[in-house]
């Protein structure tokens, strides 16, 4: 030990303690916030992973084997419901790459995904009145995903016979080839997805802080209706609640961004602001109901191009948090945890860092 000099730095130390010094840099403890710098080196990082898994996998553009006339744009995801939308989409896309799958777009469509500063995933793109000539006399894709995705435009394909079938999918889904290499399931697709968006989000703070999920309305209907007891426990999932944990697990946190869907959680965080020690914040300018999104927009939520902004930035005000407290029954929360992880998978940060209050059990 030593005292410090100006060539020296030192790490800090408690009063009656001798000071540590070295003539290296003293890297000070990552608090898991990650600045635009990070998360563009995280994100640059992924594209190079991403574009290694699905070069194991060679795509013929004249090839008839697999062809997909893909048009559900990102309105249609969040009309869907965002998380829902993905966490079938990424699984998806990762089998049409094992395929040999050639997914083709019309330019417009390309335009309109990359205006929202999300990650091209196709192989082709025509022209719109191409795309359409090639697309009107295809057959619309079978598999269960677009059986239940039945609002906006359908997709079509054209594919050797089994291609599509639900025992081809499901078999690799449980195979290798999917949960080890070169596909770590879906995390690097779902994190590339969303890369050149989250480089270009402004965080809710500029330091560590907490985020909360809190879903209520269609899908805590459909819940209760399922199971009262799930119900119950589901209803008690507000904004004082995830309060109570965080200041249970991680007390020296401060600041909390938030997303929900029910207007009354919003009447509660500007009363808290102004009462508590917290700072609360939450994406603004979007349309909330009382109790939640109505029950009538189950799979049908509004997909305006500023609900789709807000469903965005909800979701990367999420991944960005260095802790993560919400319910694991709903897939937008699943979906935001799986961004977190990936995104952070370099970061040192508390452990736990994730809270799961449908279950209350960390969820790391």
């Amino acid at each position: 030990s030593s005292s410090s000099s100006s060539s020296k730095a030192c790490a800090p130390h408690a009063a009656g303690h001798d000071q540590l010094c070295s003539s290296n840099e003293y890297r000070v403890r990552s608090t898991g916030f990650m600045d635009t710098l990070a998360v563009t080196k995280r994100v640059q990082s992924i594209n190079s992973s991403v574009a290694r898994s699905l070069e194991s996998f060679n795509v013929s553009k004249s090839s008839v084997a697999c062809k997909v006339m893909w048009d559900k744009g990102i309105r249609d995801f969040v009309g869907y419901g965002l998380g829902a939308a993905m966490e079938s989409f990424q699984p998806l896309r990762a089998y049409l790459a094992y395929a040999g799958c050639n997914i083709i777009v019309s330019e417009s469509f390309a335009f309109e995904w990359g205006v929202n500063f999300l990650e091209p995933f196709w192989n082709s793109v025509l022209s719109d009145t191409i795309w359409t000539e090639q697309s009107k006399f295809l057959p619309v894709c079978s598999t269960p995903f677009f059986r239940r995705w039945t609002v906006g435009p359908h997709v079509k394909c054209e594919a050797d016979p089994g291609v599509f079938s639900d025992g081809h999918q499901t078999a690799f889904w449980h195979s290798p080839y999917y949960n080890k290499a070169p596909f770590p399931q879906f995390r690097d697709l779902l994190l590339q997805t969303f890369g050149p968006r989250l480089a270009a989000y402004r965080p809710p703070f500029k330091e560590r802080y907490a985020a909360f999920h809190i879903r209520h309305g269609d899908r805590m209907r459909i819940i209760q209706h399922n199971n009262f007891v799930l119900g119950a426990r589901f209803d008690a999932i507000n904004l004082p609640s995830l309060t109570t944990v965080l200041r249970a697990q991680w007390p020296d946190l401060t600041k909390v961004f938030f997303a929900t869907d029910d207007a009354t959680e919003i009447i509660t965080a500007t009363k808290m602001n102004r009462e508590g020690s917290l700072t609360i914040n939450w994406t603004a300018n979007e349309l909330r109901s009382l109790g939640g999104t109505l029950k009538s927009q189950w799979r049908k939520h509004l997909s305006t191009q500023p609900a789709v902004n807000v469903a965005l930035d909800d979701m990367l005000g999420l991944a960005g948090a260095s802790v993560l407290i919400g319910g694991s029954d709903s897939s937008f929360f699943n979906v935001a945890r799986a961004l977190n992880q990936n995104l952070h998978e370099n970061v040192q940060r508390p452990f736990p860092w994730c809270f799961d209050v449908f279950t209350h059990k960390p969820c790391n």
